[in-house]
């Protein structure tokens, strides 16, 4: 990650969201494992992208808070909003095993 802050996303409680042993649940594992093949489907890199959940979880939800890259990087780093553009929610529903996005404004 070019020009950025690499301990931010830590200090915030995200991490990358490839690193499936950051997350040891089984649902969160399913959970992480559709988000990335919908992002995959959408023509984006999981790669670029930091996790962490949300504190809103249902019995038959689980929300991830998805952060790109780019939003760690020093000239946003305290900028209000999504300033890479690319920062959503993720939920994925258990029972349908469905994921929906929330893009963030």
């Amino acid at each position: 990650m070019e020009n950025s802050s690499s301990d931010a996303p830590k200090k915030l409680g995200y991490q990358r969201l490839l690193d499936m042993s950051a997350f040891p649940e089984e649902q969160r594992k399913e959970a992480i494992g559709a988000i990335i093949a919908e992002l995959q489907n959408r023509k984006e890199n999981p790669n670029e992208f930091y996790a962490k959940f949300g504190s809103d979880q249902t019995a038959s939800k689980i929300i991830l808070e998805l952060a790109h890259e780019n939003s760690f990087k020093a000239e946003n780093i305290n900028k209000v909003g999504n300033p890479s553009g690319k920062d959503r929610k993720a939920i994925y529903d258990l029972v349908n095993k469905k994921v929906d996005f929330l893009l963030w404004r």
